[in-house]
């Protein structure tokens, strides 16, 4: 059966592109970057040539025109609704002898042969010819499948085409850290499907031998609420892998200090005005409480067993003491400011029910700091992540949620603890010179907020500069991957961003056009092209999504292996696999 000519090549080329001519019919249906095919047959080897490549440089033109330049010239300078002896305005008669012209820009080649079969070439033999015939890539793209070992490969998501109904699978490499670590970065702007698209990627990574660890935030990849999360559970199972959804407050140890009690304090409202009264040093009161508390009753306050009433009143009673009250309000020059405090402190022992508050309070929150063998410390995270304790192939998600009702404020600030203390860990780890090799992946959803440019608090900052000791000396050469997903990489560390964006990317819609330029300078101007031309998130009337649009960089495909860059698109139906 013949195939549909879309173009002809109208000159001869070189072995890396030519030069087409796209003819009237088609013009609605090409657009830039757009991948067609050429067949080159050789009669003599009884061999053909299949050529794929990239549509670029779409240009307009008219072959009456072209042939008529004066006369369209003078008639267009009096008036384009001019009728000729047909009785058509001058642009309506155009419009029939309108085509483009475009480069075909080589993307890959294989050679098919009747006895052998098909094979993969590094580049043509020879020049592309004039008169060369275009047609649609589902040729190229079928033939292309038989050559590939698919125990190598899997779908993600597709080669977009307005020449192939629905697109084509686009398959990729999975991911291998055999030899080196890989580096992730995707990027997009918020609600364009950038947390889709990742939990698409971890359904393949959990194909491999790779251990798995990230950051949940909002738990949507464990909950499957991504267009992508259908029954993503049921796959990783499916695929020996064993889950682990620890809540950072809940299920991970948090190591009990001055300084994560009246955190935790202030978020559990343990002290609350109820319990209390209002004063303006609370937050000294509960420091200096604090102190007391883990001095005389921290074993206590760790166990099983619950602070009683009287240990709580020994602690306020020991503020009725001037020397500990002035502590409270060391700052003031009067002693009316203590005197006063410790008349409250008197009321508040004889109040029965505000003393029992604060008891009630504390066992409250000394279930987060409590050590039972069902919660995880860090190191008990680190070792199953970069050692494999269990033996098992994990999937260990971390995510904030909880059934205390903590702002997200103190959600977030604790996560970002949570995520130095994990990368610290990983740091130790990686750093010591016994240790041979992982084969490991950490993900950062939100990543921006762990490592950000400008660090708000000492987690961050910490975080920060192990990251980039991690990312500069031992993740690479020691088999430890990083993937980080966030709607604005100009708000991560520059020299985080600067040695994730030379890695593998992924990029969707509604970036900074200073990342945006940043990013185009890996490309050829033909690609960066089609980079900048990506397209925004369709949704339903419900707002879920239709569609959306990532141009990915370094990662091998099937259609490119070398990674240099090309537009995969995604759509509900392509996560049902």
């Amino acid at each position: 059966m013949s195939k549909e000519i879309i173009a002809v090549t109208n000159v001869g080329g070189d072995i890396s592109y030519v030069p087409i001519t796209i003819t009237r019919d088609h013009m609605e249906s090409i657009e830039e970057g757009e991948i067609l095919t050429i067949n080159i047959p050789n009669s003599k080897t009884m061999s053909d040539i299949l050529v794929a490549g990239t549509i670029n440089d779409l240009k307009p033109a008219n072959d009456t025109e072209d042939r008529n330049k004066s006369f369209i010239e003078y008639t267009r300078s009096r008036s384009n609704e001019i009728n000729d002896n047909d009785g058509y305005a001058l642009e309506e008669k155009l419009k029939a002898t309108n085509y483009f012209n475009a480069n075909f820009k080589v993307f890959s080649c294989l050679e098919t042969n009747q006895f052998t079969g098909p094979r993969t070439l590094q580049s043509l033999p020879r020049p592309i010819l004039p008169g060369q015939i275009v047609t649609d890539p589902v040729e190229f793209l079928e033939t292309l499948e038989t050559t590939l070992d698919s125990n190598k490969y899997a779908k993600f998501g597709r080669i977009p085409s307005k020449k192939i109904k629905g697109g084509h699978d686009n398959l990729i490499l999975k991911p291998n850290f055999d030899n080196s670590a890989k580096h992730i970065g995707i990027f997009a702007d918020t609600s364009q499907g950038k947390s889709t698209v990742w939990a698409n990627m971890l359904t393949i990574y959990s194909e491999t031998e790779i251990n798995i660890m990230g950051v949940d935030p909002k738990s949507q990849i464990f909950n499957e609420s991504l267009a992508s999360g259908r029954n993503f559970l049921e796959k990783l199972k499916a695929n020996g892998r064993t889950i682990y959804n620890l809540s950072i407050f809940d299920d991970i140890y948090i190591d009990l200090d001055i300084e994560s009690f009246s955190e935790f304090a202030k978020v559990f409202k343990t002290f609350n005005d109820s319990a209390t009264w209002n004063f303006g040093n609370k937050h000294k009161f509960i420091k200096e409480f604090g102190m007391i508390l883990l001095k005389d009753y921290k074993d206590i306050f760790q166990s099983d067993d619950e602070i009683d009433r009287e240990t709580v009143l020994s602690i306020l009673n020991e503020f009725k003491e001037e020397s500990v009250a002035s502590k409270i309000y060391s700052n003031m020059t009067s002693d009316k400011a203590v005197d006063k405090f410790i008349e409250k402190i008197e009321e508040l022992t004889k109040d029965n029910y505000r003393v029992v508050s604060i008891t009630n309070n504390l066992n409250e929150l000394g279930k987060l700091f409590s050590k039972n063998e069902n919660k995880w410390t860090i190191q008990d995270i680190n070792d199953e992540f970069l050692h494999r304790k269990s033996g098992n192939k994990s999937v260990i998600l971390i995510h904030p949620g909880t059934e205390h009702e903590i702002s997200q404020h103190y959600q977030e600030s604790h996560l970002a603890y949570i995520v130095s203390k994990i990368i610290n860990a990983q740091k130790q780890t990686l750093s010591k010179s016994n240790f041979d090799k992982a084969n490991a992946l950490f993900f950062a959803d939100e990543a921006d907020l762990y490592f950000p440019k400008k660090a708000k608090s000492q987690h961050q900052q910490n975080a920060v500069i192990d990251l980039r000791e991690l990312l500069s000396n031992w993740a690479r050469s020691k088999g430890l991957g990083f993937a980080l997903i966030c709607p604005d990489p100009s708000k991560l560390d520059e020299e985080i961003f600067e040695r994730i964006i030379h890695k593998t990317l992924l990029v969707g819609f509604g970036l900074k056009q200073s990342v945006i330029n940043d990013i185009s300078k890996k490309l050829t101007p033909e690609l960066s092209k089609e980079f900048q031309g990506l397209n925004p998130l369709d949704s339903d009337h419900k707002e879920l999504m239709e569609k959306c649009e990532f141009f990915a960089v370094g990662l091998k495909s099937a259609l490119d292996p070398s990674g240099l860059g090309m537009l995969v698109e995604f759509r509900p139906e392509d996560f049902d696999v």
